[in-house]
């Protein structure tokens, strides 16, 4: 059992789904691929455990370099969340570039936040502008297949987005390119 302490990431009462992964990428080394799936919300802090949960926060699954597959699973505590930092979505995104018509969005890193808060936080922007900013978007999963290009970000590296799959409002999957090399997909559902 390895309980997980969380803070409130700007003015959600809800532990946010990129610090699930930052906690992740702190406590196992060696991920060459990465899947995870948000299967509820929660207020409490997290235990990340390798055992089977019957009703897990996330499923999370990654392979190493040399080819081993661990399962992780979140499940809630009984402690709540205690705590909150600033983050200010809009300031991540700013230089963002839409593109109606390919249904994407592009930016180039930014180097105040991390890897992950760029590409949700751009994902999000993308779901508001092209399809609809009347719901509420909910960030619900995560594929990387490649983490090599994620490792050594700068300014210079491009973040482009691009819707790839819709059912209604109820589940957008998205390709995350970097450098226009396609690095994985993100989900989003809409409540």
């Amino acid at each position: 059992m390895n309980l997980i302490s969380f803070k409130f990431k700007g003015s959600r009462r809800y532990v946010h789904g990129t610090d699930m992964i930052e906690k992740v990428f702190q406590k196992v080394d060696d991920i060459d691929h990465f899947n995870i799936r948000i299967q509820k919300m929660t207020s409490n802090n997290l235990i990340l455990k390798e055992e089977e949960s019957e009703s897990p926060v996330a499923k999370i699954d990654i392979k190493t370099h040399s080819g081993i597959t661990r399962k992780f699973h979140y499940d809630e505590s009984d402690e709540n969340v205690v705590g909150r930092y600033e983050y200010d979505e809009a300031e991540v995104v700013k230089k963002a570039v839409l593109d109606f018509d390919e249904e994407s969005i592009q930016m180039n890193f930014n180097d105040k936040y991390s890897w992950v808060e760029n590409i949700v936080a751009l994902h999000k922007r993308l779901l508001n502008e092209a399809i609809s900013n009347e719901v509420k978007w909910l960030f619900v999963g995560l594929e990387l297949k490649s983490l090599e290009g994620l490792k050594k970000l700068s300014s210079d590296n491009v973040f482009t987005i691009s819707i790839s799959k819709k059912l209604r409002l109820k589940l957008i999957q998205s390709n995350i390119y970097l450098d226009n090399i396609l690095i994985g997909q993100i989900k989003f559902s809409s409540i």
